[in-house]
């Protein structure tokens, strides 16, 4: 049992040196070029797939999607919907390479 004043510690000691690692300060340049990297990654990505119509090929023109246990009434969106989806994800890329979000 722990004294009155006494906290219990709930990181293991084998862990403490990474967990304290976690947390010091670090150069902010390697932070803005992961997620500058990460931006540009995802909108190349969202750029290739609506330049060569995968969204039609793989959403709109499959008779047959996964269904997932429990969401079974999910229903996919039509062409239009998930070219919508993959501009609002490219729109999204934009900001977060930019800091905005």
């Amino acid at each position: 049992m722990s004294q009155a004043g006494e906290q219990s510690n709930p990181i293991p000691k084998s862990a403490k040196a990474w967990w304290q690692r976690l947390w010091e300060p670090c150069d902010m340049a390697s932070v803005v070029f992961f997620r500058i990297a990460f931006a540009g990654t995802v909108l190349f990505h969202v750029v290739r797939v609506l330049q060569t119509q995968w969204v039609d090929y793989y959403f709109a023109g499959s008779r047959y999607h996964l269904k997932f246990y429990g969401f079974e009434w999910v229903q996919a969106l039509d062409g239009p919907g998930m070219r919508m989806v993959h501009v609002l994800m490219g729109l999204a890329a934009v900001g977060v390479g930019l800091g905005l979000c």
